[in-house]
């Protein structure tokens, strides 16, 4: 019976410890990373630009990613003149923290230097609609929004039993929840579907072909800074469509996926 007290004792002291030595070491580790992010701060105020970008990118390395470190690296690579390395790590950024105004401002900006011209949004109206109405929030926050509009359903429902007002107006007020949940919903499932599809265009141009062959007859340019979605993949090719619906083959290393 001593023996059994002991062991337990013994296992439990061993936990303490364990969880103690973690939080030092994960404390000890979160201030390794803010002293990298500083530092990267300091060169990017210096004009080191590589240098910042490298340790931004040591961060990201060790596990650990946020909004202001993408809108960051964005920030290096436009001062590099890297329009598509800038824009690539503002979309990043923008899945993180969509109402920022500085990355909004910026991001605005970049793509205004986009070449090749105007190039009309032909995807169906209800995305266009729901991305004009969803577009500040992330992933995360539609899944709790989600989750609320539920429980409202649930709640009007069940206070219909016993409050004659809510009873009176119930059909109504679960008609409109049921909309907007269902909004939500569509805006949830296109941006979930689109996570590893969508890409930026890193080169200069790049011409996208009729077939993944480097023979095959040019069918339009993409230009850097300009984001497609990937529709395919095939060796060193993937099949890429832009939002005006075309759709040809380049090269992998002409954009990068985010």
């Amino acid at each position: 019976m001593m023996f059994y007290k002991t062991k337990h004792k013994i296992t439990f002291l061993t936990t303490l410890l364990f969880f103690a030595a973690s939080s030092y070491v994960f404390a000890n580790k979160k201030d390794d990373l803010k002293t990298i992010f500083y530092t990267a701060g300091a060169m990017y105020e210096y004009g080191e630009y590589d240098e910042a970008i490298k340790e931004y990118n040591k961060i990201i390395e060790k596990g650990f990613e946020s909004g202001a470190i993408y809108y960051n690296l964005g920030n290096c690579y436009f001062k590099k003149g890297k329009l598509g390395k800038a824009l690539l790590n503002y979309e990043k950024a923008k899945r993180l923290i969509p109402r920022d105004s500085d990355l909004e401002s910026n991001y605005k900006y970049a793509r205004s230097l986009v070449k090749g011209g105007f190039i009309k949004d032909k995807r169906s109206w209800l995305i266009r609609f729901t991305d004009k109405i969803f577009k500040n929030f992330t992933i995360d926050e539609l899944s709790i929004l989600l989750s609320c509009l539920y429980i409202i359903i649930l709640a009007v429902i069940i206070l219909s039993l016993y409050v004659r007002l809510i009873r009176k107006y119930r059909l109504a007020i679960i008609a409109v929840v049921i909309f907007v949940f269902l909004l939500t919903l569509l805006s949830f499932y296109h941006k979930v579907s689109l996570l590893g599809k969508e890409a930026i265009v890193v080169k200069e141009n790049t011409d996208a072909k009729f077939e993944p062959l480097k023979s095959a007859t040019s069918y339009f340019t993409l230009y850097e800074g300009m984001k497609v979605t990937i529709v395919k993949r095939q060796g060193e090719w993937c099949k890429i469509k832009r939002i005006d619906g075309k759709t040809g083959w380049v090269k992998m290393n002409a954009i990068e996926i985010f």
